[in-house]
């Protein structure tokens, strides 16, 4: 077996087992078996991981291989993956409800805490 033009050895083969399983499943249910543009990793030769989970500033596989995320969600997780005090605050937040459709003074305050990004969502609503 070959991947990105180099050979894998059986054990590199059996820690992606379990992902190759889970990929063949997700090309029959969305297009390139991905929901972002992580599809692209085909046109280096490999096929995406599939992550069960983060921890800081690793990922692991549904196969157990740890890896350093350097992608970190395109940046939105510059405290890294399941840091504590997010984990509560959205915790604390969600036993309230989690979309209502209607304003809610949480936002309101979230805009409010964005400076000068909160012009630019009152511009957008002129």
């Amino acid at each position: 077996m070959q991947s990105g033009g180099g050979n894998l050895d059986a054990r590199t083969m059996l820690a992606m087992d379990r992902s190759a399983r889970l990929m063949e499943r997700a090309v029959k249910r969305m297009p390139g078996g991905v929901n972002s543009p992580v599809r692209a990793f085909r046109s280096v030769g490999g096929d995406p991981l599939f992550i069960e989970r983060g921890e800081g500033s690793h990922i692991f596989d549904a196969d157990g291989n740890s890896y350093v995320d350097y992608v970190m969600s395109y940046g939105p997780l510059v405290l890294g993956h399941a840091y504590r005090d997010v984990v509560e605050a959205i915790d604390r937040t969600t036993r309230k409800g989690t979309t209502f459709g209607a304003p809610t003074e949480l936002e309101n305050d979230g805009i409010r805490g964005l400076g000068h990004g909160a012009q630019r969502v009152e511009a957008a609503g002129d």
